[in-house]
């Protein structure tokens, strides 16, 4: 299963295939902050993103592969 988005702030493809994150086509690593700011988890390029066990809110979650990166909002 692929899902995709786009970034409205950058306009970077991104995808997610066999839950591993995917920036403009390269490995991503991402980092999820909580609403104030404070880490919740970091995981490098060749790991799963298994976000699931989050609570409920809102959270900043900081994209980065190669030279692109991306800063999405989401809501769980």
């Amino acid at each position: 299963t692929e899902i995709y988005t786009l970034s409205l702030h950058d306009a970077l493809p991104i995808c997610i295939k066999d839950n591993i994150l995917y920036l403009n086509g390269v490995k991503a690593d991402v980092t999820v902050y909580n609403a104030a700011g404070q880490l919740i988890k970091s995981v490098s390029a060749d790991s799963t993103v298994d976000l699931t066990k989050l609570t409920v809110g809102l959270y900043i979650v900081k994209i980065n592969a190669a030279e692109k990166s991306a800063t999405l909002k989401f809501v769980k």
